[in-house]
């Protein structure tokens, strides 16, 4: 089984976030040998995490649903496609034609509340339209670290 904890080391102990956790799980092992891994905590923007979200479990269901819905050779690639067809274009008046053109959003570049939206009406077309559920980052790592991707 496997588990994360975080902790802060101070004056030479690891003082943890959730003292709690930490001793359920040792009760629940106990006896049993453990490997620990330390590493530092990152500081990911909001953004980062958002993108993070879109490229791990909503592209994942994604790939899923447009398999189960008839779409052949789905990869991440294509179903990121697809989505950006659907919920990441925008109008352009073009002055020279006089026509409206649209084009794709480039995501990574997107503010943060266009890229929101994008994840937003993606999630919702994934549950209502493809019968996907996608689960929240928090309930995903724990199914990768349960189950291995």
């Amino acid at each position: 089984m496997n588990a994360i904890f975080s902790a802060t080391p101070k004056r030479g102990r690891l003082v943890f976030d959730n003292l709690i956790d930490l001793e359920d799980y040792c009760i629940e092992n106990d006896m049993i040998g453990l490997t620990i891994h330390i590493k530092h905590a990152s500081k990911i923007s909001e953004k980062q995490k958002m993108y993070n979200f879109l490229h791990g479990p909503i592209l994942d269901y994604a790939v899923v649903g447009f398999t189960n819905a008839g779409y052949e050779m789905m990869d991440k690639v294509k179903a990121l496609y697809k989505l950006k067809a659907e919920f990441g274009k925008e109008v352009l008046f073009n002055t020279k034609t006089g026509k409206e053109e649209y084009y794709f959003i480039e995501l990574s570049k997107a503010p943060k509340k266009r890229l929101l939206k994008f994840i937003q009406d993606s999630i919702f077309f994934l549950e209502s339209e493809l019968g996907q559920r996608v689960p929240d980052s928090q309930e995903y790592k724990e199914m990768i670290l349960k189950n291995g991707k």
